[in-house]
């Protein structure tokens, strides 16, 4: 919607009662949000997997070696795919009148929620496939369980972040959603 058609819905709204809502603002702002976090996303995914190659590109690597390379490809490309999925019918498109505008909202912060779902799942299906191959990696080094101990530590750390990440991601975007819903009340109020 261009600002002249925003111009135009807003006028239709002057004998509104209380403060117009600044849906339109709010709605191009998200929009850039969106495409920075697509570009953001795909960007740290090539960046992985272009480390990950390395592993492939030195032929006489240990087997578990290039095993724990395959499961880091496969989490990143399940990532992928369910970034993705998710986001089917989002589609950054221009908004249209404010209730389009609102139900954009709407839907982004339903994929920030299922983003955050698929983190947590995907990360725990990282660990239980490291957790079953890394100790045969390390079994012939050195001090394996000192290697043990450190990665298990922080990829317990990570686990925790991740798999704690609906949770977080709902209370960060709690008033978000009540700022939606006062958006939608006042304009079911003012029948727009």
């Amino acid at each position: 919607m261009t600002d002249a058609e925003w111009n135009s819905w807003q006028s239709t709204w002057k004998g509104a009662m209380g403060p117009l809502p600044d849906v339109h603002a709010r709605t191009r702002r998200e929009v850039r949000r969106h495409l920075l976090a697509n570009v953001a996303f795909f960007l740290l995914v090539a960046v992985a997997v272009a480390a990950v190659a390395h592993v492939f590109s030195v032929p006489d690597r240990e087997p578990w070696v290039h095993l724990i390379g395959w499961i880091i490809l496969a989490f990143f490309g399940a990532m992928s795919i369910g970034y993705l999925w998710i986001q089917r019918g989002i589609a950054v498109r221009a908004t249209g009148n404010p209730r389009a505008a609102v139900a954009f909202l709407e839907r982004r912060l339903r994929v920030e929620r299922f983003v955050a779902h698929l983190v947590r799942w995907a990360y725990l299906g990282l660990c239980v496939a490291f957790a079953l191959v890394f100790p045969r990696l390390v079994a012939d080094h050195q001090a394996p369980k000192l290697e043990m101990a450190i990665s298990f530590s922080f990829m317990a750390i990570v686990l925790g972040v991740t798999f704690s990440a609906p949770w977080w991601v709902a209370r960060r975007n709690r008033p978000y959603q009540e700022e939606i819903d006062r958006w939608r009340r006042w304009m079911d109020e003012q029948s727009l």
